[in-house]
Formats: structure tokens, sequence, C-alpha cells
């Protein structure tokens, strides 16, 4: 009975999967993103936000729908390339991007009106030992965000990455 029974799920799963179809947001025909497009986050709504909006690693914007501007670094040496979406203590839509070139993370809030805009951006954690960060996870149940990098060279090996966690503060910590 139970070998039938899951037979009969997998067969289920196998025929549902030949019924989807992908279908693009975008091309190279109609983006506003420039080849560096990476980092992907989506907000509580369902939008869909990258890095490297307008072929500018300082920006991050939507993808879906009017392809808008997000966030736009400060500082011209920033390399964002990483967004997730997070829901405060209070309830309140916050984003963190991470930026590579700096080592640090920004901490987005002030969610304002329809276009999705943040009303304020600060430096959320940063550490000048952070290898880029290239990503991150958030853990909200702990409040802890995770940071990824890896040494993008041609002869890079394992072991050329790193990982962080920053906390609720913002204090940075090399894992392992």
């Amino acid at each position: 009975m139970k070998v039938t029974l899951a037979l009969a799920l997998l067969g289920a799963g196998v025929f549902a999967a030949d019924e989807l179809t992908a279908t693009p947001l975008i091309s190279s025909s109609n983006t506003k993103f420039g080849s560096a497009i990476e980092g992907a986050g989506v907000d509580k709504a369902g939008v869909i936000y990258a890095t490297n909006f307008g072929d500018e690693l300082t920006q991050a914007g939507q993808v879906t729908g009017s392809q808008s501007l997000l966030y736009q670094a400060a500082n011209t040496t920033a390399y964002v390339n990483g967004i997730r979406f997070n829901i405060d203590s209070s309830g309140a839509e916050e984003a963190y991007i991470a930026d590579a070139a700096l080592h640090r993370v920004y901490r987005l809030t002030d969610r304002q009106g329809a276009d999705g805009a943040f009303g304020s951006n600060s430096v959320f954690c940063q550490d000048e030992g952070i290898l880029q960060p290239n990503d991150l996870a958030i853990a909200p149940s702990a409040g802890r965000i995770f940071l990824s990098g890896m040494n993008y060279t041609n002869d890079s090996v394992v072991g050329n990455g790193d990982l962080w966690t920053c906390d609720n503060t913002g204090a940075a910590r090399r894992l392992g």
C-alpha cells in the first residue's frame, strides 16, 4: 500500500512537471539590467529585484513590472550584488543589500508608497576581513544574516571562499 501510494505520488509529480512552461520576464531586448545581473530577491508582494540595474554595479532595481531603480549606493566604488527582503519584528518590510567591494551589508528601512522605495538606508554590518560578500541569506527568527564570498580568479580552488554572519546588532563574525 505504501509503495503504491508513493509511486502514484511520484507519477503525479512527473506529469505535473511536464505541464510547466517557463516564460522569460526580461530579455536582452527589453532589460534595463547589465550583464552582471545577479543576487535576485523577492519582496512580500512577490516583486522580483536584482542588482546591476542600468548596467551599474552600484544599483539594484525591480525586475518585474516597470524595471525601476530601488537602490543607488552613495559610494561610487560600491559593488552591490545580492538583495534579500525581511519583515522586521514590528511587521515592517526591510531589505538587505550586499556590497562586495566595500565588505558590508546595507539595511533599507521605512518603505514608502506604491513605488516600493525605502526612505532610509544605513550600513548594517561590515568588516574588512569579509572576502566580499557575494550573497546573503536571512534567518529572521534568529535575527541573523549569513554572507558568502568567493575569491573569483582563474586559479580559484576549494577554500578560497568564506562564510560570515552578522547578528541583529550588526556585529560581523567569520564562521569556521
